[in-house]
Parts: structure tokens; C-alpha cells; sequence
């Protein structure tokens, strides 16, 4: 007999207590789950924001409703989702400051905010149909002010808003200048405008370290974050010139389809800027007398307005003396993507920050002495580390880094963790990836990467329920033994089943009217946890073989019989070797009896054993050397339904 037949299955899948094993390498962040939108209706008019969803498709619509009071806005909000924020005024006149007073007076924002821009003295005209809000790009509208930063592509700029000391607002960098840190007002609100105007009279553009504070809206207080925000990430640039060019970078709607041209400026000696393509292509003008070199194009660009959200930088590793050309035709900038590589944890972690279509690499091969040397192209770094029988550490490769000279085309090298992992040769060159490793923001946004662990320890393991039925099995069978039916048994390390099984559902797994099979539920009691709730095989219907006790306990006393009785085998097949055989079953048996694995008041009820000549074999068997014994067993079966009569006798009168 096959004992798969009578094999018995589980139901549902169990949610367990276990964390998922991970290290931070095998962890990819892809995408935040959140967003910010912005719409402005015109300069100087009203700034809605939202945040939400990636999937969101926020929408704000201005409509004219004659009942409402002069000088007075009211909001509602359409949408399946509430996504479309809908803002009545009486007339088509009202400035935005005048939504905006309504809007801080209004209490059920959602997650919608409304701002004024720049005076907030534009009128807001009525809207044909609902505009929708953009992708922001770099920033948040909640912010109230735009941190940007001109620099080279491996540079990693942040800034971090704290709770001062004093009662005014200070700036202070980081060591390595590329962390801009705002500490705000010791008493009360610090606000938008105070960080601007502190920002305005504190500094001149040689001191700002190529940081840039731009009021997006005033009077909205800021809050200091406990981490830097990385405000590298959704930006789109162009590198003119190389090393000792410029960049034209973008910070605006992540759909927009940015371009930059250069061209000669047909009417006037000197550098010029336009916007065509509804300010969506930037064309630089160059001086008729050539050349004109990347400083001059900076310098005349901080004196341009408006700029349309571009920016125009020197390369911060080059001088500005390249000499600019003209372009055959405008050159669309490219969204930049970090790439991130790490040897191993605390050790090297390689980064690249560079276009969509980059595939940087890193190759690490062992040279003949014990120096260090970098060196760097497009898409690719060599690091040589010392002979193969010295080790290398990654400050040996920081010290080399730091004084590399040459350009380091979108590379960058930092120690991870405490950097004490020694560096290795690489079989092969090894490619930077992103969507980026967890290990990448545990420095780049600390924060962040806190979020995601706290996140990941809060997922369970789940589980199909073979592995606990397999431990069930064995706490059973250590316990009570084979007979005992694995059920009424709590599972170790289970939370929950991950579908709640009522009794009437379970009437229907016990058997299936169709099939025939039967299904054991796990099921959830209050006060008792989780339990095995059913000790049927598959065979449901079979009133043998119904049961998992009664289907292993067969197995078991096969199995021991046939194991215990292997002496036998070569031994004289006559009644002397029967009896001895005989009595050791019933020894076996008898033990089994005894610790209630049989039914049966005695022995003779509870099992059987015959071996002999016309009892269980013929003359034929014993000529063809088989030795037949049969056994009968009383498997005691599980009670699986308890019926309880009651009777009430009533008080006679």
C-alpha cells in the first residue's frame, strides 16, 4: 500500500512570529511610496500642494458660485479619493491672498495645502476644467523654501534643519562643505521668510558654499528634521565642456521634457539666455568674438531673470576655462541616477551618480607592490590594490582618493560602516546598481534607512503549515506517542492562520462532499491560541485508514516488525523460529497495549499474531523460503465530536 495515499494536508497558510533573515545588500529600495504635487495658477497667485500616493492623481478646480460672500473662499473636495480640491468664490477677482486667509481658517485640509506665491497679489480666475498638479522635482511644497546646490555629479549635498540656540536663525556647513545645516530660532516659529531674509543678509555668494535658499512661499513655520534630506535625487542635468565646463541642471515637474541649446548670439557681443518650448529648452547665446569660456556663461546667468527653474554651474572640480561650443542641435538633460557598490559590509562602497543610460563599473585587480592607485573614465574606475600577499584597507584607497586630481567622472569612494573589512580583488568588474542597496542610506539618509528597517521587522514570516505540522508531529510522538492524534496541539511561533475557519466551513473541509478528501483546519481559539483542529487523512471516507493516529500507528508496527524481525531471515523456516518470532511481536504489541495505543480490555482483544504451517503459510510458501506472519491490531481512534444530554427535571408542585 502506498502511504501517500493516506496522507493527510493542512489548511490555511500561518502567519508566524519569525522575522525575515536579510542583510542590507539584499534589500533594494525602488520607490517611496509617497509623493509631492504642486500646481500654480501664475506668478504671484496660488501655490496648491499635495502629498500622496505615486499613483495619486491630485487636481485643483477654481469655480464661481454666486451665494458665496464677497471676500470669502469655501473648499470642497471631488474625487472618488478626494483628490480634487474645489475652491468657490463669489467672482473671478479675488487675489490669492484672500483664498489663502480662508484656507488657514479651514480645518479639514486633507493632505491639500494652499499658498500664496511671491505677494499673493494675482487675482485667481475661474477653471474650465480641474488642472492637475505636478510631480515635484527636488523639493516639497510643505517646506515653504528650496534648497538647491550647484556642484559637481559625485557630490552629495544635504540639508539638515535643527533647533538652535540663539534667537535668530544660523547656517552652518559640514566638513566636507556638502551638508548644508539651518539652525532655526531658539523662542517661537521659525518661518520661511526668517530663514530666507537670515540667509539673504548673512551671506554673499562667495560664502554660500554653492548652496542657494529660495522663498517659495512665506510665513509657514519650519520644523527641524532629525535627519539630512537628500536633495540630490530627482534632478535632471546636462554636463557641458567636461571637467572644466559647466552644468545645466533642472528642478521642476518630474514630467517635463528639459532641454539646453547653445547657439551664436546673432545680436550682441556678449553671452545670452532664452526659454522656448514653454520655458522647457534653455538656449545659451554665445559671445560673437569667440571664445567664450564656461565662467563667463556663469557669471552672465547669475544676473539672468527669470531662470525657469534651470541653473547653470561651473563643474566643481574644473576652473571654468573650458572653451564653450555651439550645439548641432538642443540636447535634452538627463535625469540623475545614483548607482551604488559596496566590496563588503565595512568596506569600500563605491558610488556613481550620472544619466539613466550610464552603466558604471568598478574593477579592483592586485598589483605587483604595495601602493594604491585610481584611475577613472566614462562608466568606469580601476582601483589597483596592493600585491595579493598584503592587504589593503579601505583607508589606503581613501588616501589615494583624496588627493586624485584627475576627473572623477560621476565617481565617488567612501568608507562603509568602520571601513575595517580589507579590500579584495575582484574576479571580474562588478556593476553599480539601482534601484540602491539598504546599506546606501544608512549614511546618505539615516533616517530613512531606520524607517525601512523598523518596517522590515514588522513583517512576518508566513508559512505553509507542512514545516509546523512536521514539528507537531514530533512533539507528539515524543510526548504520547504515534497514536496520539497530532491534533488539539497549539503551534510554537504562530501568530495566526492566515483565514479565520468557522465550524460551518469546517463541516465542509472534514469531507468534501465532491471528492471525498478531507482538509484538517488550523484554526484560532480565544484563550487557547492557535490548534491543529482536525486528525483526518485524505482519505476521508475510509473507514480504515480514516485517521492520522490509526494510519501511523500501522506504519510504526509494520515498520518495527519488519525491522525487529530481521534476525529471522536465513534462519530454518520451522515452528522454532515461528515461536520465536511470534513471542517478540506479542512482546511488542503487548508494550503498546499497555501505554493505551490499543483497544481493548486485555490482551486478546487488543491484538493478534499467527505464523505457522496452515495458520499463515502453505507448504508452497515454506518451499519458496516465505515466512508469513499475520497481525491484527484494535487502533483506538480519536474521539472527534463530544455529545453531551442533558435533562431538566421540573420541581413538581
Amino acid at each position: 500500500m502506498e502511504y501517500l495515499n493516506y496522507g493527510a494536508t493542512y489548511y490555511p497558510y500561518l502567519q508566524t512570529s519569525l522575522n525575515y533573515y536579510y542583510t542590507d545588500d539584499s534589500v533594494t529600495v525602488k520607490a517611496f511610496n509617497y509623493q509631492s504635487f504642486a500646481y500654480k495658477t501664475a506668478t504671484d497667485g496660488l501655490i496648491v500642494g499635495y502629498t500622496g500616493a505615486k499613483s495619486d492623481e491630485p487636481k485643483v478646480n477654481v469655480v464661481v458660485d454666486s451665494t458665496i460672500a464677497p471676500d470669502v473662499a469655501t473648499f470642497e473636495f471631488g474625487g472618488s479619493n478626494e483628490e480634487i480640491l474645489i475652491i468657490k468664490l463669489q467672482a473671478d477677482d479675488k487675489a490669492a491672498n484672500v483664498i489663502v486667509t480662508e484656507w488657514e481658517n479651514f480645518s479639514d485640509k486633507k493632505t491639500f495645502e494652499v499658498k500664496a506665491d511671491g505677494t499673493g497679489a494675482e487675482t485667481v480666475g475661474e477653471a474650465n476644467t480641474p488642472a492637475k498638479l505636478n510631480t515635484l522635482f527636488g523639493t516639497q511644497i510643505q517646506t515653504a523654501i528650496t534648497v538647491t546646490y550647484t556642484g559637481s555629479e559625485s557630490d552629495a549635498p544635504a540639508v539638515s534643519i535643527i533647533e538652535g540656540e540663539l534667537d535668530k536663525v544660523k547656517f552652518d556647513f559640514s566638513s566636507d562643505d556638502k551638508t548644508l545645516i539651518i539652525k532655526l530660532k531658539k523662542a517661537g516659529p521659525t518661518t520661511a521668510k526668517d530663514i530666507f531674509d537670515q540667509w539673504s543678509a548673512d551671506f554673499a555668494s562667495a560664502y554660500k558654499k554653492n548652496f542657494e535658499i529660495i522663498l517659495v512661499n512665506g510665513g509657514t513655520p519650519i520644523i527641524a528634521s532629525e535627519n539630512p534630506i537628500d536633495i540630490v535625487f530627482q534632478q535632471k542635468l546636462k554636463v557641458i565642456g567636461g571637467q572644466q565646463g559647466i552644468i545645466v541642471t533642472y528642478a521642476g515637474d518630474q514630467a517635463d521634457v528639459l532641454k539646453v541649446n547653445i547657439v551664436p548670439n546673432d545680436a550682441a557681443d556678449k553671452v545670452d539666455f532664452e526659454f522656448t518650448d514653454g520655458n522647457k529648452t534653455l538656449t545659451i547665446k554665445l559671445k560673437q568674438t569667440p571664445p567664450t569660456t564656461a565662467s563667463e556663461i556663469v557669471t552672465e546667468w547669475g544676473i539672468f531673470t527669470p531662470k525657469n527653474d534651470f541653473a547653470i554651474t561651473e563643474n566643481q572640480n574644473g576652473d571654468g576655462s573650458a572653451n564653450i561650443t555651439t550645439m548641432d542641435a538642443p540636447s535634452e538633460l538627463s535625469l540623475v541616477v545614483v548607482r551604488a557598490y559596496r566590496t563588503a559590509p565595512n568596506g569600500l562602497a563605491v558610488t556613481h551618480k550620472g544619466g539613466s543610460g550610464d552603466t558604471p563599473k568598478v574593477t579592483i585587480t592586485n598589483g605587483s607592490d604595495d601602493t594604491v592607485t585610481v584611475t577613472t573614465a566614462a562608466n568606469q574606475i580601476t582601483i589597483t590594490i596592493k600585491s595579493a600577499d598584503q592587504i589593503t584597507t579601505v583607508q589606503d584607497i581613501l588616501d589615494e582618493w583624496e588627493v586624485f586630481a584627475d576627473p572623477k567622472h560621476g565617481f565617488e569612494l567612501k568608507q562603509d560602516g568602520d571601513g575595517s573589512t580589507a579590500v579584495k580583488a575582484l574576479d571580474e568588474p562588478a556593476n553599480l546598481i539601482n534601484p540602491l542597496p539598504l546599506w546606501y542610506y544608512k549614511t546618505a539618509n539615516t533616517g530613512l534607512y531606520n524607517d525601512i528597517k523598523s518596517e522590515i521587522s514588522k513583517k512576518r514570516v508566513i508559512l505553509p503549515p507542512s514545516s509546523s505540522m512536521a514539528g507537531v508531529y514530533a512533539r507528539v510522538d515524543r510526548d504520547r506517542g504515534v497514536w496520539k492524534a497530532p491534533a488539539n496541539v497549539s503551534l510554537a511561533s504562530v501568530t495566526a492562520p492566515m483565514v479565520k475557519i468557522t465550524n460551518e466551513e469546517q463541516e465542509d473541509l472534514n469531507v468534501d462532499s465532491s471528492a471525498g478528501k478531507s482538509v484538517n483546519a488550523i484554526r484560532y481559539f480565544t484563550g487557547k491560541g492557535v490548534l491543529v483542529w482536525g486528525a483526518r487523512t485524505l482519505a476521508g471516507n475510509d473507514n480504515e485508514w480514516r485517521y492520522v493516529p490509526v494510519r501511523r500507528l500501522f506504519i510504526y508496527v509494520e515498520e518495527s516488525v519488519q525491522q525487529a524481525t530481521e534476525f529471522a531471515i536465513f534462519e530454518p523456516n520451522v515452528s522454532v523460529t515461528w515461536l520465536k518470532v511470534k513471542s517478540m511481536i506479542e512482546s511488542f504489541l503487548e508494550g503498546l497495549w499497555r501505554q493505551g495505543a490499543l483497544a481493548g480490555s486485555t490482551a486478546e482483544q487488543a491484538f493478534f499474531v499467527n505464523v505457522g504451517l496452515g495458520v499463515t503459510m502453505t507448504s508452497q510458501d515454506i518451499l519458496e523460503g516465505r515466512m508469513n506472519v499475520e497481525i491484527g491490531l484494535a487502533a483506538v481512534r480519536p474521539a472527534e465530536f463530544i455529545i453531551l444530554k442533558f435533562s431538566h427535571k421540573l420541581q413538581e408542585a
